[in-house]
């Protein structure tokens, strides 16, 4: 049992760190503030995550409270199903907003939630935005217990409520807003007692009563208005890094001490309006940058991500709908390989569903007729009909596929800019300013200082940092106007640093809308037509498609069985009737070069004959070819036979790689090999056949026609009535890179410039905190300007 001990000593909480007051819990040599900190303590203990406490002096936020809430409402299904982002069987998907994160240890702890709690399958942070994704099984943890769990360890969610209900706002941070004020309210006053001062009236009495009043004002802007600045950089300290809040927080610290000193031994007023005013103008800078932020939405949402569409039951007959429009009691039909896209009921059909896009596991569910199936599960094998139960959310589609856990880059890749700006950007101040210290000491002391203060201000790192988000951020936006959409701006990087580009064939650069197909060999009866639609019609492969669309008399009749084998063909059996459609290899079980793309019948056995193609490569092919031919190098991996070998040849450099006859496991080894080489490579298909190329890729960009081929390996997928334009998004992500220039350049000759005044002696500190919301004003502007300047010409938006 642990004891509890009174005290009205200050006795510090050995989790958290915050003071241990009243009836706090012990344990052995140990302090808690709250029931909660002991907890989490015993939890880290036991499962040998005690290397916790080496990140930092202080982790985690005090999980102290008097009363923890009251979170049973969580139990109401209605609730779950606002807030849970996917369910798939009793594993759930959830976003939470954790305002508390702060620090390297929330997420060390928040990313190890699964070694605590066995409910947690995995939780992942994106510390930029303060939110972690928890993927949790509700037979081990259910979501109250969840909320519970993280409220007990400090990190209380920010649940989203107007979810819920339209009625109840969200619960916002409003701390800003009040430090702000605080800051206000007593630079006015600072300002109003050193008036005197202001106007060279002196009186000893007065000036020295003023001067402690000055002190009691500008105590609260220092501790909690400016804190963040001081605690960002003391953490720093603690984990041996340099920040970029340190030069800033080392100034505030100066002018403040440097005030107390002259107040209370020199006999003169200090500087405490220059540092309330200093604290005022950077808070107003950081709210005014996060509402310019927050006002150009570059988080894309269902109604300018691409259109998905799929197959819907209306009027006796399957047709193309886009999924905006789908209704509740709509029935659609998902095949091979396509994403649901909608939660549902399974209504027909054998369904062997893959969700490893939603939970990262490869575990597959087979539901029955009659239960619930949810979106992003990806069917396998035979085609099933699902009835829509809710109104589509495809921002549910967009926002996983921009799930942090299903990308290919980690975190410390994505944020090495920032991580190099930080260090040695703050290491030049530094040495700057204690030149620039040393320089005025022999001159004038209190010059010296103001210099000092006015360096560390003046040179400040967030100016580079806001270039990134508004110059690829927006061009995010542009591009999906134009139906070319990134998975983030990490994306757009990778794309100015490719050496080759590599594309699949079929539905790639040849149009899948124009292709043909043509039956040659014996007469087939009405109902060998209906059963090799019915067949073809499963299949979300281009030829099984054209196949189903060329019988256009023939009726769809139910499937008893249906295996898909990628890069070869299909199977399927009605009845007692075996049918196999596929390749040459597949029917006969040896290749023939043929003078054109052929597909083979065969039924129960023996062969009918063959659908012939004529391929029609995409409009604008040529150009596109010839354009990205003059910086890249151009591949083409196709699993078809070689027929069509000399036209593609022709439309391609002839160092150009053109291989045919390539597996899905060939193009894999292909990519691979490249990229042992030392090569960035593109690889651009359909997403049928090329999983895993594209997700081994640097890049995988994906051609999506209208219907349902959304694929989760894919990096950039893009519509293909814009794939005309395809070469001009490539090269402006590439000229992106000389915006990202140009924005360093911008801020190196301000900082040269500020810099200058500063350390001769020509800029006060209150001045360069004034100067600091205009520079990231400017940086903002040029960001969106140059991300419009450079996006190329002639390009359609789609609304």
């Amino acid at each position: 049992m642990n004891d509890y001990s009174d005290t009205t000593t200050h006795i510090f909480c050995d989790h958290c760190g915050e003071d241990c007051t009243g009836n706090y819990p012990k344990s052995g040599d140990l302090s808690f503030c709250c029931q909660g900190c002991e907890t989490i303590w015993n939890l880290l203990k036991e499962n040998d995550l005690s290397s916790y406490y080496d990140l930092d002096n202080l982790p985690g936020i005090s999980a102290k409270r008097k009363k923890y809430p009251d979170y049973n409402y969580l139990d109401d299904k209605k609730v779950q199903d606002r807030l849970i982002a996917f369910s798939v069987d009793h594993i759930h998907t959830i976003f939470f907003d954790l305002p508390q994160i702060h620090c390297t240890a929330c997420v060390w702890l928040l990313e190890n939630l699964n070694r605590i709690n066995p409910g947690v399958l995995e939780s992942r942070v994106n510390f930029l935005k303060k939110q972690c994704t928890v993927i949790f099984d509700d037979r081990e943890i259910t979501l109250v217990e969840l909320v519970g769990f993280l409220d007990r360890i400090g990190y209380t969610p920010s649940l989203n409520f107007n979810q819920l209900d339209n009625r109840i706002k969200p619960l916002s941070d409003k701390s800003l807003i009040y430090k702000i004020g605080v800051a206000g309210f007593s630079f006015g006053n600072i300002m109003l007692l050193s008036f005197p001062d202001y106007l060279g009236l002196e009186g000893d009495s007065f000036t020295k009563f003023f001067g402690y009043l000055n002190i009691a004002l500008a105590l609260p802007v220092l501790l909690y208005s400016g804190r963040n600045y001081i605690d960002s950089a003391w953490q720093s300290l603690q984990l041996k890094r340099i920040g970029i809040d340190m030069p800033i927080a080392i100034g505030m610290l100066t002018l403040f001490l440097r005030s107390i000193y002259e107040i209370v031994l020199g006999g003169g007023v200090g500087y405490l309006d220059s540092l309330s005013g200093f604290i005022l103008f950077l808070l107003v800078g950081r709210w005014f940058q996060a509402r310019s932020y927050e006002s150009i939405s570059f988080e894309r949402d269902y109604r300018s991500f691409f259109p998905i569409a799929v197959q819907v039951f209306v009027n006796g007959k399957w047709r193309n709908k886009i999924i905006d429009n789908l209704q509740a009691r709509d029935t659609i039909m998902v095949r091979n390989q396509e994403i649901i896209p909608c939660d549902g009921v399974l209504l027909q059909g054998k369904a062997r569903l893959d969700y490893s896009f939603v939970t990262g596991e490869s575990k597959h569910i087979y539901p029955s007729i009659g239960d619930s199936v949810s979106v992003g599960g990806k069917q396998l094998g035979h085609a099933i009909q699902v009835q829509v139960t809710h109104e589509v959310e495809q921002s549910k589609l967009t926002k996983l596929w921009n799930e942090d856990i299903f990308n290919k880059r980690d975190i410390e890749k994505e944020n090495i800019i920032l991580n190099l700006i930080g260090k040695y950007f703050t290491i030049v101040i530094l040495i700057i300013a204690i030149f620039t210290l040393v320089y005025w000491w022999f001159i004038d002391i209190t010059q010296a200082f103001n210099s000092f203060t006015s360096v560390l201000i003046i040179a400040c790192p967030c100016v580079l940092a806001l270039s990134v988000p508004f110059i690829y951020g927006n061009a995010l936006r542009l591009l999906s106007k134009s139906q070319f959409y990134c998975k983030n701006v990490f994306t757009l990087f990778d794309l100015s640093d490719i050496d080759i580009i590599v594309f699949d064939k079929t539905g790639t650069i040849t149009d899948s809308e124009e292709l043909k197909a043509e039956y040659q060999g014996k007469e087939l009866t009405t109902t060998d037509m209906d059963k090799i639609k019915s067949l073809c019609f499963l299949s979300n492969h281009v030829l099984s498609k054209s196949i189903a669309k060329s019988l256009e008399e023939a009726k769809i009749i139910d499937i008893d069985s249906f295996i898909e084998t990628p890069g070869q063909g299909i199977k399927g059996s009605i009845g007692k009737t075996i049918i196999k459609i596929g390749s040459s290899k597949y029917i006969r079980g040896s290749d023939e070069i043929n003078a054109s793309q052929t597909v083979y019948i065969e039924i129960n056995g023996i062969e009918k004959g063959y659908f012939r193609f004529d391929n029609s490569f995409r409009k604008n092919i040529a150009n596109v070819i010839r354009d990205l031919a003059d910086k890249y190098d151009l591949a083409v991996l196709s699993g078809d036979n070689s027929a069509e070998k000399e036209r593609v040849e022709s439309l391609f450099p002839k160092s150009s790689d053109i291989l045919f006859n390539q597996s899905p496991n060939d193009k894999l080894t292909y990519i691979l090999n490249l990229q042992q080489a030392g090569k960035k490579v593109i690889m651009v298909g359909d997403g049928l056949n090329d999983a895993g190329a594209l997700k081994s890729s640097d890049v995988g960009i994906v051609i999506s026609s209208e219907e349902n081929n959304f694929t989760p390996a894919s990096d950039v997928i893009v519509s293909a009535t814009s794939f005309s334009n395809f070469s001009k998004f490539i090269k402006y992500s590439y000229h992106l890179k000389y915006a990202l220039y140009g924005a360093f350049l911008l801020a190196l000759l301000y900082n040269s410039i500020g810099l200058g005044f500063a350390v001769s002696g020509h800029l006060t500190p209150i001045v360069a905190a004034i100067l600091m919301p205009i520079s990231s004003f400017s940086i903002m502007i040029y960001g969106l300007a140059t991300s419009y300047i450079l996006k190329p010409k002639r390009i359609k938006e789609y609304k």
